[in-house]
């Protein structure tokens, strides 16, 4: 069952959406081109490279070799299509920071791992990251106010997730 608004309520409805939507692009296209910009002259690397290492990063830092992730795990956790991150995957394996792998126990899949070399330009990328996060977004941020922003991304990204996965 819907109610159906007056035209003043849509109109309120319509300004506090569209202020909403023209700060958060300016805040993510802004804070983005910024940090791609700061990637590329300190680091060599693009953003959405840098975003590929980080998730082949994650895993336990006690293990000897990086995490073997599978693509399609890949392309999830990057929000990315799997033909575009196939494309981004085969560059960073002739640069020599990925490596393509064969999943174990599975002969049609595919997994990638970061190299050595993936790591050392991974780790100057994320001081450079941590710089500009820290100076350019989160000191907007006054310090009671964290939790406050973090719990309300955390909602969005619920909401988010149960609307587009249920």
């Amino acid at each position: 069952m819907t109610t159906e608004l007056s035209p003043e309520e849509i109109r309120l409805q319509t300004v506090r959406t569209s202020n909403l939507w023209k700060q958060y692009t300016k805040l993510y296209s802004g804070f983005n081109s910024h940090l791609d910009r700061s990637l590329r002259d300190g680091a060599q690397i693009k953003l959405d490279d840098y975003q590929i290492l980080t998730v082949l990063t994650d895993g336990d830092p006690d293990l000897d070799d990086f995490p073997l992730i599978r693509m399609g795990e890949l392309s999830k956790a990057l929000n990315a299509s799997p033909s575009r991150l196939t494309y981004q995957v085969n560059r960073l394996e002739q640069l020599g920071w990925v490596e393509r792998v064969e999943i174990p126990h599975d002969r049609r899949g595919k997994g990638a791992r970061i190299t050595d070399l993936g790591y050392e330009i991974f780790c100057k990328a994320f001081t450079l990251h941590i710089d500009s996060l820290n100076k350019t977004l989160l000191s907007g941020i006054p310090d009671g106010d964290y939790e406050v922003v973090d719990r309300v991304i955390k909602h969005i990204l619920e909401a988010m997730e149960e609307q587009l996965h249920g």
